[in-house]
């Protein structure tokens, strides 16, 4: 379910082995909350060991992408949390923001 005000879209993928892929498309800002919101929710219902994030189809990351990251460390503080196709304004945010530490950036091929 997508509010009507949110231009983000986030898929969930849970494999056998407990990690979730999770994949983003949209902006990640203020209205994307609801949406991020739900999405670690599920995620922590999840219970992975590993998450991939693929922002492939993220056109903007703002505050909302930090706020995502610290929630899914706080809800599943063991799990590993890969990230994919990066943009470098994202990848800025996360910088300034000091929650670039919170994960790792790769290409593993997703489901």
């Amino acid at each position: 379910m997508v509010p009507q005000n949110s231009a983000c879209v986030v898929t969930i993928v849970a494999r056998d082995d407990r990690t979730v892929w999770m994949r983003l498309l949209g902006a990640l800002d203020i209205d994307a909350e609801p949406v991020l919101t739900a999405a670690v929710t599920r995620l922590g219902e999840l219970a992975p060991r590993r998450v991939v994030l693929d922002f492939a189809g993220v056109t903007f990351a703002g505050s909302a992408l930090c706020h995502l990251l610290v929630r899914l460390h706080l809800i599943a503080p063991g799990a590993s949390v890969l990230m994919q196709h990066t943009s470098p304004q994202a990848r800025y945010v996360m910088a300034v923001t000091g929650t670039d530490d919170l994960v790792v950036h790769g290409d593993e091929p997703l489901p």
